[in-house]
């Protein structure tokens, strides 16, 4: 909530031989401390590629902010219309799913978008959208979304919570704050299942996993 992002060496953290009550103790320090965001970070996605991975940042302050994990560059900040509180992005690193406090999901496309470059690296303000659920992407959706502009995902009523993507990310579940938890097929973005928590109770994180043999309906359990 202190707006900070900081990066850590695990070695530094798991070290058995600092001893904090020794003499020679020294306070493990962040490799990197990024502070571009504004109002709480949220939700944080470290994307493939180890050291050289990318590093997604969502805060209550409506940006994204993409840095560099192996120089720890800001290589973009992306506004989005609403406060965002959780953040995840695709296998292959072409598209950001952001929840936001409005209950929406917003897609958007890291591809043939170049913003206006600086210092802080490219700021991009994605403007004017319209919302997929119920209505089928359409082509002006989908062109919007891969020119750089962004899609909304509408089927909550409170604040996104956690996202999730199936294996061959196909699929997205997202949870809200509103008790339930919708599966959506992100190419016609629209929703093929909502699950409802009993009582209504804020969901809070929602994971995707390989769906072991013994809840499998029929088999050996039953």
């Amino acid at each position: 909530e202190d707006t900070l992002v900081n990066v850590w060496l695990l070695p530094d953290l798991l070290d058995v031989e600092q001893d904090p009550n020794g003499p020679r103790y020294t306070q493990p320090t962040p490799l990197y401390s990024w502070s571009e965001h504004t109002l709480p970070v949220t939700s944080l996605y470290c994307g493939q590629g180890g050291a050289h991975a990318v590093v997604v940042s969502a805060g209550m302050d409506r940006a994204l902010k993409l840095h560099s994990l192996s120089d720890g560059r800001l290589l973009r900040t992306i506004l989005l219309p609403a406060a965002l509180t959780a953040v995840i992005m695709d296998a292959g690193e072409h598209l950001v799913l952001a929840g936001g406090s409005d209950g929406t999901v917003y897609e958007v496309s890291l591809v043939g978008h170049t913003g206006s470059a600086g210092a802080g690296g490219t700021e991009w303000a994605v403007g004017g959208s319209r919302s997929d659920a119920g209505a089928g992407p359409g082509p002006s959706s989908l062109a919007a979304a891969a020119a750089g502009g962004h899609a909304r995902m509408a089927g909550h009523s409170r604040a996104i919570s956690s996202l999730a993507l199936s294996v061959d990310g196909e699929l997205l579940v997202s949870g809200s704050e509103d008790g339930t938890a919708c599966v959506w097929d992100l190419r016609s973005r629209q929703i093929i299942q909502t699950l409802s928590n009993p009582g209504k109770h804020p969901i809070s994180c929602v994971m995707v996993l390989p769906q072991p043999q013994y809840l499998v309906p029929g088999g050996a359990a039953g």
